[in-house]
């Protein structure tokens, strides 16, 4: 196998929600949230910010988001997908002064099971990197960029897509910036 680096612009993303405030440039996506969004549109709140990567076959993707949660709820992550459908979503989540939530979901036709740690709510910097190999995904997160620990491990038919998203369900919003992206595919040399 060899590895092919894809510089990768965040101008080249598309959204699929777009947010009334961003700002988007080569290196980074500033977002601020509006209340009452979500990851998925429901009858009681709308879409969050939504900003999508396609990937093909084995990848390896890295990705720093900063953020300053104001209210219980506020979130902002990673969703991937496969063939279109939700297939797992990873994010921090602000819970109350002292404590966050970095939480993942991992669907599995319309249900998902989730999975959580409490960190603290002094952390404003996630870092995340997914590796897509052999049918599994696994999902590492750090907050520092150094040293990574494993948030989640699945199988999954392929992962065609990546996005970045942040939503307020409450009443609320917030700023973060999704920077220093990297995405690398991995191809099989023919013999």
């Amino acid at each position: 196998m060899r590895a092919r680096d894809n510089e990768i612009s965040f101008r080249d993303l598309v959204w699929k929600s777009k947010p009334e405030l961003c700002i988007v440039d080569e290196e980074k996506v500033i977002i601020e949230t509006m209340p009452f969004t979500y990851f998925k549109k429901d009858e009681y709140l709308e879409k969050g910010a939504e900003f999508n990567l396609e990937v093909d076959g084995e990848f390896h993707f890295d990705v720093c988001v900063d953020y300053e949660f104001n209210k219980f709820m506020d979130q902002c992550g990673l969703l991937l997908y496969s063939d279109k459908k939700l297939k797992g979503v990873f994010y921090t989540t602000y819970k109350d002064e002292e404590n966050e939530k970095l939480t993942s979901i991992v669907y599995h036709g319309d249900s998902g099971d989730v999975s959580y740690r409490d960190i603290s709510s002094s952390i404003n910097r996630m870092y995340y990197r997914i590796w897509y190999r052999h049918g599994t995904v696994n999902v590492q997160y750090s907050f520092t960029g150094i040293r990574y620990s494993d948030l989640r491990q699945f199988k999954a038919d392929n992962i065609n897509s990546i996005s970045l998203f942040a939503c307020s369900p409450k009443n609320s919003n917030f700023d973060c910036t999704f920077k220093k992206l990297q995405l690398i595919h991995s191809y099989k040399e023919e013999i």
